[in-house]
């Protein structure tokens, strides 16, 4: 039994190695290669191991230095090439999410699947990154799904970051045979603009060591409205090669994982499936080309389009070169080893274009059960113009359980827009009311109710059927709004026995201006020397001693100055002139010509 026992023990020993071998080659795998799906090891979740997701970068002749604290994003430069397709988390674990089934934020979610279309408004491209001489340059598009809030309460170098919606992304720079260099460097960042950053030490198992490293960070929020509750917001982050150990050579090959993570309720979306987030093996890999000038974006389908089996495939390009540069997309569907679909297309990044946008392809496609999860799409694009292959992801994807997203639409739901406007000078409060994702999961939704209270004490209270659509705006009317007063206004959205559903409130504290209590405009003004007051007199305003008389016309009569008549000047008039004998009469003159 002893030695029986040793020999399992060696024969499993035997079989991890092999199946962690078989990941690692199928992780190294020259971009466009062919392979046997079947013959792919499987991860925890029964997702197999598919080559990680493959980048090209070309690199940008200039990067536009950061303007101010948001950076410039690179969108005009045609320089960003980006990764789409992000997965749930793969923890292994099926199931619904429940008051027993308590988690932890920087534990896996026991409820994700591995699969294509973590909850989100759709398959953008996520993670671009570009690169220069000297510095490598990263944005990440964090989608908000279902319309929540965007969590950013750390605002400093203190606080906790898993508690907001954060992105991270880990590099591992590699030398020209592929081995890593050491270290692998980590970037935690959220949207109010706070940076982290450390490293791991692999080789010596050590993990979070400083970093020291100058990063330049900066977010933008959809609108410009770093609390905007239904858009994307970004990050991006210049960090030099010096910081790296210097750049790559061309050709280099990089391991790339990042994550999006969801603070409440805790989802997580990453870029290449994987058992462990800092499994180097499982890493992306991003290829720096010096020469190319042509870059890609995948921008992917979202999970609504899974849901009716159709697989589309959306490109923006962008060529910082002065030709045109054809590349050609392939997208190919298996089932298996047995390929189901195939579709092609030719697009061409013209001369110096920052954002070409191709029509996308829709395509039927056949879609495995929840429990086979063996169907998956390849795409790949080549730059013919250097015949080298630029793209390279597998995108698992299969039908889902019935309902098996329902728990989360409905827990969004309850996130709806309240915002408000206060308008002092007219005694009000303008209000817009955003519930339609709310209405659509929780049909028992119809009524919302609005409370306005000061300093404690109720002013009004208003109900309205929720309209169609869910939208709705108005001003609520409270009176006159003293200097100091706190208000508190509810939104209440109720079913028709007026259990609540959701409420949200938002606060006020009034403070009068300096502007509204000043003097008005005239009363105190100071009139410095030679200047004087105006002085109004019947049809006469005399200022800066000069006399404007107007007559019946409206029109100026006469403009003595210093107690002499401008009308000689006026007139332009020599002695002699019929104009020199009195003053110019403007309202005469005028009147003639009315008569004549």
């Amino acid at each position: 039994m002893h030695w029986r026992g040793n020999g399992v023990g060696v024969i499993a020993a035997g079989l991890a190695s092999a199946a962690v071998g078989l990941v690692s080659a199928a992780a190294s795998l020259q971009p466009g290669t062919d392979i046997s799906i079947a013959a792919l090891p499987r991860l925890s979740n029964g997702l197999r191991a598919y080559p990680t997701p493959f980048l090209a970068l070309a690199r940008t002749p200039t990067l536009l230095p950061p303007v101010g604290k948001v950076l410039g994003l690179q969108d005009n430069l045609g320089c960003l090439a980006g990764f789409g397709a992000f997965v749930d988390e793969a923890t292994g674990q099926v199931g619904f999410p429940s008051a027993n089934e308590p988690f932890s934020l920087d534990a896996p979610s026991p409820w994700a699947t591995g699969q294509l279309g973590f909850p989100s408004f759709g398959q953008q491209e996520i993670l671009r990154l570009s690169f220069d001489d000297e510095n490598l340059r990263v944005v990440v598009n964090f989608p908000c799904p279902y319309g929540r809030r965007t969590r950013a309460a750390v605002t400093g170098s203190r606080g906790d970051l898993l508690t907001d919606d954060i992105f991270e992304i880990l590099i591992e720079p590699r030398d020209t045979q592929g081995h890593s260099r050491g270290p692998v460097y980590r970037m935690v960042g959220n949207a109010a603009g706070v940076f982290r950053v450390d490293e791991d030490l692999p080789q010596l198992g050590q993990v979070h060591q400083p970093w020291n490293v100058q990063v330049r960070y900066g977010t933008l929020v959809s609108d410009g409205l770093w609390w905007n509750r239904s858009h994307v917001w970004m990050g991006c982050a210049q960090i030099p090669f010096s910081a790296f150990g210097g750049p790559p050579a061309n050709g280099d090959v990089w391991g790339v994982q990042c994550a999006i993570r969801y603070a409440e309720p805790k989802i997580t979306g990453i870029l290449s499936p994987t058992d462990s987030f800092t499994d180097t093996a499982r890493f992306a890999r991003v290829r720096f080309d010096r020469e190319r000038r042509a870059n890609f974006n995948f921008h992917l389908l979202d999970e609504a389009e899974l849901e009716k089996g159709v697989f589309r495939v959306a490109s923006l390009t962008c060529n910082s070169d002065s030709e045109p540069v054809p590349l050609t997309l392939e997208a190919h569907r298996y089932r298996g080893d047995k390929e189901i679909g195939q579709v092609s297309q030719n697009l061409v990044a013209k001369a110096k274009e920052s954002f070409g946008f191709s029509e996308p392809l829709n395509v039927r496609t056949e879609l495995a059960g929840p429990t086979e999860r063996d169907t998956v799409g390849r795409v790949t694009v080549t730059d013919d113009k250097f015949k080298a292959v630029i793209y390279d992801q597998f995108v698992p994807y299969w039908r889902r359980f019935p309902g098996e997203r329902d728990w989360l639409k409905a827990y969004f739901a309850k996130e709806f827009t309240f915002l408000t406007g206060p308008y002092p000078s007219k005694g009000q409060f303008d209000y817009s009311i955003d519930c339609r994702a709310l209405m659509e999961a929780i049909p028992s939704a119809v009524h919302l109710t609005l409370a306005v209270r000061r300093n404690g004490t109720e002013l009004l209270t208003q109900t309205n059927r929720l309209p169609e659509g869910g939208k709705l705006e108005g001003s609520l009317r409270v009176g006159p709004m003293p200097d100091g007063a706190r208000y508190e206004l509810d939104a209440v959205i109720t079913d028709d026995h007026r259990r609540e559903i959701s409420r949200k409130s938002e606060r006020f504290t009034r403070k009068v201006m300096p502007f509204e209590s000043a003097p008005k405009r005239g009363l105190s003004d100071i009139v410095v020397p030679p200047f004087t007051v105006p002085v109004i007199e019947a049809g006469a305003v005399s200022v800066w001693e000069r006399t404007y008389r107007h007559g019946g016309a409206g029109l100026v009569e006469s403009l003595p100055a210093r107690r002499r008549r401008l009308g000689r000047e006026l007139g332009g008039c020599r002695p002699g002139h019929p104009g020199a004998a009195g003053p110019l009469d403007v309202g005469r003159h005028a009147a003639g010509r009315r008569q004549g």
